[in-house]
């Protein structure tokens, strides 16, 4: 099955953040992340990026920020140890 080419964009920020999900997309692939909370992060961050409107990244950046809390909360709490 074809995949239909992306509709081309009709803005310069429309431009900008679809060069920003390219870059994204390759560097995802070339610098993976061996930390699995620290990956779902990242992967939380380009969903963000490739959200087709701000409700669906408004949700993605608040699942991150939980995501990122924790993690921050787990390193602090270490570090007391």
């Amino acid at each position: 099955m074809k995949r239909r080419p992306a509709p081309l964009p009709e803005s310069t920020t429309d431009r900008e953040l679809a060069a920003r999900s390219e870059r994204l997309a390759r560097t995802r692939s070339a610098y993976p992340i061996d930390h699995p909370q620290l990956a779902d992060i990242s992967e939380l961050l380009h969903r963000i990026c490739d959200a087709e409107s701000l409700p669906v990244a408004r949700w993605y950046a608040g699942d991150a920020l939980a995501l990122l809390r924790a993690f921050s909360m787990e390193v602090r709490n270490q570090s007391h140890e």
